[in-house]
């Protein structure tokens, strides 16, 4: 009891003593509360419903709000949703706004109820529901036929709607022109710079002329694209009527071959690949194959490309996850189609680094109130001061600190976390709790010692109760987890099997990761509950 008197007395001190008054996020601040705030990590597509066909959908999302609602958490983090097309990645988009079709929720699309073609051919992707991984090919393409055919159906309904009326006025600096970018790359390949030379970079008054040439091409599209947005937002709205937050996942970098590098190259460097230099952990570096920006160029005529980003990021967020937040302030620049040995850090300075991030986060918080939270893993003290400045948390996860750190130097769940924090215990890019604690036993022998346990390969689910609930009663405001690991054990499927990613890995398997358990079965199995009871019970 005395244990419990002294963490609440320290939590709410620590919290009352942030200047949030000095923040130039603090409009965003006052919007979610300086309070604690708890939830679950969700990759969308690898959920399934019994409405879904497929993979997750934005609709699946609508009960696990109630879930979390009725669970006493009100943070939704979700992934990368923006449309990457034939890529699994999320990390990977071709659209700094766009959304990703893969998501619509086919069902729940208007005028369905007397298409009884369409409505038959949906059953068959109700199949791909059942699969072992998320055939994320197979069911993109069955779901683009079906929409082909959708929006061929109802076109002229479609445009008659309100929303799409709206939504046509609020996405004039993007949607048209992304929309002409789709057209292009399915008549002449997914890489611009092998199309037509007087289509690789046209002149505005070309532009407008293709847009004028193709422009019944480009309806579908456009008419996609508020199909998302519509569902997406609806989404939104939800959520915060139950009381819950929807934190989104703003990728850092752009596919090579994306709307932004085509239609504003000189806003990146083309010639260059962003990536990783060589070190103890990866001695062959990472080149990741994706352009490093052109601060100077985006400062001069092209800022509206991240204000745009977060203009559309709070229309269905309240906050968003800055991706790989150093690049921010210095990005690792390798000749296209070099080693990364070959790469230097651009600025080369400190001193630099920290005023070109300080000048584009500024930007980022004046232009909505949605709160960006940093994943600032590996960042310099001095630019994780800047974030402090700013009222950014950072993250604090516990596999990767403790699969970076020497073994004798194991950290547990929350230790030493600062206020202005997410404490998280795993993400997509890391193994789960249970599959990392059979991975590492060396480690997971230092941090069994401390708890006072015996170890064994196999955590218990004590034992896994255990960890969360330190890391969810940690000094961070933020505390959130990966659905994987706020389940028991008997209802995910085996640990080997729970990884969604393997960074610097090209495999079918990354990605495409599916829930045991359906959305409705997570709602309504009494175990999942009282799991997460155990887990936000003050002792």
């Amino acid at each position: 009891m005395k244990t419990l008197l002294l963490f609440v007395i320290f939590f709410f001190c620590a919290h009352a003593d942030l200047p949030i008054s000095t923040y130039p996020t603090r409009s965003a601040w006052e919007r979610i509360g300086v309070k604690d705030h708890t939830g679950i990590d969700v990759p969308l597509l690898c959920l399934h419903s019994s409405q879904s066909s497929g993979n997750g959908e934005f609709l699946d999302l609508i009960p696990l709000i109630d879930w979390l609602a009725n669970n006493g958490m009100d943070i939704l983090q979700l992934l990368p949703l923006n449309d990457t097309g034939d890529i699994a990645s999320p990390y990977s988009p071709l659209s700094f706004n766009a959304l990703h079709p893969i998501y619509i929720s086919l069902e729940s699309l208007p005028f369905l109820t007397h298409a009884k073609d369409l409505k038959n051919d949906l059953k068959s992707l109700k199949a791909y529901n059942q699969t072992s991984r998320v055939e994320y090919t197979t069911v993109l393409q069955k779901k683009r036929e079906w929409l082909k055919k959708y929006v061929n159906a109802f076109s002229e309904k479609l445009q008659n709607r309100p929303f799409y009326k709206a939504f046509l006025t609020k996405t004039t600096r993007w949607l048209d022109s992304y929309a002409l970018y789709k057209v292009l790359r399915d008549q002449y390949g997914p890489h611009w710079e092998t199309w037509p030379e007087e289509l690789q970079t046209p002149t505005h008054p070309e532009v407008d002329h293709l847009k004028k040439k193709y422009q019944q091409e480009m309806l579908f599209y456009k008419i996609v694209q508020s199909l998302c947005f519509e569902q997406m937002e609806h989404v939104h709205h939800y959520a915060n009527q139950k009381g819950v937050f929807l934190l989104g996942d703003m990728t850092f970098l752009i596919d090579h071959n994306s709307y932004e590098t085509w239609r504003h190259p000189d806003a990146f460097k083309l010639n260059f690949s962003t990536g990783t230099p060589p070190d103890i952990f990866q001695p062959q570096g990472q080149y990741w194959g994706l352009p490093p920006y052109n601060w100077e160029a985006i400062e001069s005529t092209h800022l509206h490309l991240i204000t745009d980003r977060v203009q559309t990021f709070s229309w269905i967020y309240d906050l968003y996850r800055l991706d790989f937040c150093k690049g921010y302030f210095y990005q690792y620049e390798i000749p296209r189609g070099s080693s990364p040995k070959e790469g230097k850090f651009v600025p080369q300075t400190l001193e630099q680094a920290v005023k070109n991030g300080k000048e584009v986060l500024t930007e980022m918080a004046h232009t909505s109130n949605a709160l960006p939270v940093a994943e600032d893993l590996g960042m310099a003290i001095a630019t994780q001061n800047v974030l402090v400045q700013f009222g950014i948390p950072g993250w604090q996860i516990f596999v990767y600190t403790n699969s970076k750190n020497g073994i004798a130097d194991q950290i547990l769940p929350g230790e030493n976390a600062p206020v202005l924090s997410v404490s998280q215990i795993s993400n997509h890019d890391n193994p789960p709790l249970r599959l990392w604690w059979k991975e590492n036993p060396d480690r997971a022998k230092v941090i069994a010692a401390k708890e006072g346990w015996t170890y064994s390969p196999e955590l218990s689910l004590e034992q896994q109760q255990q960890l969360l609930w330190q890391d969810l009663h940690s000094a961070s405001l933020f505390h959130i987890e990966l659905l994987h690991d706020v389940l028991p054990p008997h209802l995910t499927k085996s640990i080997e099997e729970q990884r969604i990613n393997y960074p610097g890995t090209l495999s079918d398997n990354n990605w495409t990761y599916r829930y045991k358990l359906s959305v409705e079965e997570i709602l309504h199995n009494p175990e999942t509950s009282q799991m997460i009871r155990t887990l936000l019970a003050p002792t």
